[in-house]
C-alpha cells in the first residue's frame, strides 16, 4: 500500500513469506509475497498480537470451555482488530499502522490468528541460527566433558524457552494445527526447517568429535527426539513450575539427563550393535 516501506531482506534463514500463509495470499507474485510478509507494518501487527496474548496469558484463568468441538481460533475471539491496531499504534506509531493496512493483509480476524500463531512458533525456532546457538554448537563440539556439554547446552536451551513467553504461543499453534489444515502446513514448514538446522548441527558435532551414530540411527531422528524431549519438559514445567525439572544451582535439568541417556545409546561405542541389539544384550544379563 502507498505510504508503506518494505523492509529489505528476510527475518532469519527462513523468510516470513514461507511462514505467513494467510497474508501472502493477498499477493500474486513471489516478490509481492516477500514484500508484504517482511514489511515492517506486517511485523508490527504480529508483534502487537504477541504482546496482547502474553498479557492475556498472565491474567488469571476464568471460566471453562464446555464443548470439545470449539475451534482453537475461538479461544482468540477477544483478540479483535481494534485491540491489535491500538497496540500496534501504541508501540509502532512511527510506522503508522492503520485499519486499512490491517484489512489489506487479513480480511478476517481468524486469518490473522492463523498467521499470528505461525509467526509465534517461528519466533521460538528463530534462535536456531543466532550467536547463542553457535556458542552452544562450539560447546558441544569442543568441551572435553562431553556429557557436561550436553547437560549445559540443554540447561541453556530450557531456560531460554521457559523465559520466553512466546514459546507458549507456539504450543497453541501446534494445538491449532491439529484442527486446521492451513495452520498445520505452516507449522510443518517451520518444524522441518528447524530439524534441518539441528541435523546439520549434530552432524557437525559428531564430525568434530570423530564419533558416529549407531547403525539405524540418523542425525535427523536425533534432532526430532531431542526436540520432542525439550517441548515435553516445557509442557511439564507449564503444568507444574515446582516440579523437579531444573536445578539452577548445578546448571542442570531433566532435559540434559534425558539427552545424555539418548546420546549414550545412540552413539556407536565400537561394539557394532544396533540400539535394539544393545538393549536386548542388556536385558539378557543375569
Amino acid at each position: 500500500m502507498a505510504g508503506e516501506q518494505a523492509q529489505a531482506g528476510t527475518y532469519g534463514s527462513q523468510g516470513l513469506a514461507d511462514v505467513l500463509v494467510q497474508v501472502t495470499k493477498t499477493r500474486q507474485t513471489r516478490n509481492g509475497k516477500e514484500r508484504i510478509a517482511n514489511n515492517p507494518v506486517t511485523v508490527a501487527f504480529l508483534e502487537a498480537g504477541v504482546r496482547l496474548i502474553i498479557e492475556q496469558m498472565r491474567s488469571p484463568l476464568r471460566g471453562h470451555v464446555d464443548s470439545e468441538e470449539v475451534d482453537a481460533r475461538d479461544f482468540f475471539s477477544w483478540l479483535s482488530k481494534a485491540k491489535v491496531l491500538a497496540e500496534a499504534q501504541r508501540v509502532d506509531g512511527h510506522s503508522m499502522p492503520t485499519q486499512a493496512m490491517f484489512r489489506d493483509r487479513w480480511n478476517f480476524q481468524e486469518l490473522y490468528v492463523e498467521d499470528l500463531l505461525s509467526y509465534s512458533l517461528w519466533k521460538t525456532h528463530e534462535a536456531l541460527e543466532t550467536g547463542r546457538d553457535k556458542a552452544t554448537l562450539e560447546l558441544l563440539a569442543s568441551k572435553k566433558d562431553f556429557a557436561g556439554a550436553v547437560q549445559e547446552a540443554a540447561y541453556r536451551d530450557l531456560c531460554d524457552v521457559i523465559d520466553n513467553p512466546v514459546s507458549r504461543i507456539g504450543i497453541m499453534a501446534c494445538l491449532m494445527a491439529d484442527r486446521d489444515e492451513v495452520a498445520r502446513e505452516a507449522v510443518k514448514r517451520i518444524y522441518e526447517h528447524g530439524f534441518l538446522v539441528w541435523t546439520r548441527n549434530y552432524l557437525s558435532t559428531l564430525q568434530a568429535r570423530n564419533i558416529k551414530l549407531r547403525d539405524g540411527v540418523t542425525a535427523e531422528e536425533l534432532a526430532r527426539m531431542l526436540t520432542a524431549l525439550s517441548e515435553g519438559v516445557l509442557l511439564q514445567y507449564m503444568a507444574d513450575p515446582d516440579a523437579p525439572l531444573i536445578d539452577h544451582g548445578k546448571g542442570e535439568s531433566i532435559l540434559g539427563k534425558a539427552a545424555n541417556l539418548i546420546v549414550a545409546s545412540a552413539l556407536d561405542s565400537g561394539d557394532g550393535m544396533s540400539v535394539a541389539e544393545l538393549v536386548n544384550s542388556l536385558g539378557a544379563r543375569n
